[in-house]
């Protein structure tokens, strides 16, 4: 029992210049994740990753099956697979395993990788990478982001943080996994008050990023459009009879609902919407304060926004519009 609840936690593991732009990608189904490098876009889809050309967006290649062989992914039904592509290459975190492939979607490699099911998410920090696990002590349960050598054997313990669910007590229905990103070295590392954390791979610590935030009130209509997630989800509904009378709601809402760090820059994209934008904070990753923007964003309900990516100054991030067709909208930041 304690091993499915285990599993079950871990399921919670995304002023301007409007120039706004949509393309609708007809090849895409589902999309739940994307990743933006210099030239392409990469959504994951199930077990399949796809590539599109970033300047015209026409698909350049599909790869990717489910399985536990070469070339397959195994996915739990509530974690998507993960890609990052901040390399020459592709790397693809799945189920027990790490997938190397070219930037084409030509397979190089893999490597078994034992993390635990609802862990990993490794992206590369350099000669090495930077992954986030499940700690248990003591039947206390705790998130460990850490350094790992490039055979992914565990280096270096950077920082650690009790996890919003322990077993016996009430879950926090919005709590957070401690959110991650690699740039140029380093490794910032959110905690659960919205302080970003700078390390290097030696564990060594640089002046943290924290913001001010203006606290969000949970309100009755949040609680129940929260509360309907959890009941109308298809990776989650089935657990609702567990997770119906094991919620205790929080005041307010984390500082943080995710964020991006790249182009020299930190993205903090807030709970805070007015009308269909978010509030996202822009830090320098020197640490320096550049300004809040309200940003035309859509949310795919309360807790997920859609699949979004930023770089170079520009939002992309895909939606479902109203003829069931995915759409990529795109929004110059400044």
């Amino acid at each position: 029992m304690k091993k499915i609840i285990y599993m079950l936690v871990f399921v919670f593991l995304a002023l301007p210049f409007y120039g706004q732009t949509g393309t609708v990608l007809e090849d895409l189904l589902n999309p739940l994740t994307m990743e933006i490098d210099v030239k392409q876009i990469y959504f994951t889809e199930g077990a399949k990753i796809y590539i599109y050309n970033l300047s015209d967006l026409k698909l350049v290649n599909v790869f990717g099956k489910a399985g536990a062989g070469p070339q397959e992914f195994l996915v739990p039904p509530q974690v998507p697979l993960q890609v990052n592509v901040a390399t020459d290459k592709v790397i693809v975190n799945s189920q027990g395993k790490v997938s190397f492939w070219k930037k084409d979607g030509t397979y190089i490699s893999e490597k078994k990788v034992q993390i635990g099911v609802f862990s990993g998410f490794f992206k590369p920090l350099s000669d090495g990478y930077v992954g986030l696990r499940l700690i248990v002590e003591d039947d206390i349960m705790y998130f460990g982001v850490d350094y790992y050598d490039k055979d992914f054997k565990r280096q270096k313990l950077l920082l650690k943080q009790k996890h919003f669910f322990q077993l016996g007590k009430k879950m926090n229905p919005i709590g957070r996994i401690p959110i991650f990103s690699t740039w140029k070295g380093r490794v910032y590392v959110e905690d659960k008050d919205g302080i970003i954390h700078v390390y290097d791979k030696t564990g060594k610590q640089f002046p943290p990023i924290a913001h001010k935030f203006k606290p969000f009130k949970i309100n009755q209509d949040h609680k129940e459009r929260i509360l309907n997630f959890y009941k109308s989800d298809p990776g989650i509904k089935q657990y609702w009879s567990f997770f119906k009378d094991n919620m205790e709601f929080p005041s307010h809402f984390s500082n943080i609902q995710t964020s991006i760090v790249t182009d020299d820059m930190v993205y903090m994209q807030t709970y805070r919407r007015d009308g269909e934008k978010a509030e996202f904070i822009i830090y320098g990753t020197d640490g320096k304060f550049i300004g809040t923007r309200m940003i035309p964003f859509r949310d795919q309900n309360i807790v997920r926004p859609y699949p979004y990516s930023i770089s170079r100054n520009k939002l992309y991030q895909v939606v479902e519009n109203e003829d069931d067709e995915w759409e990529m909208i795109i929004t110059g930041i400044k």
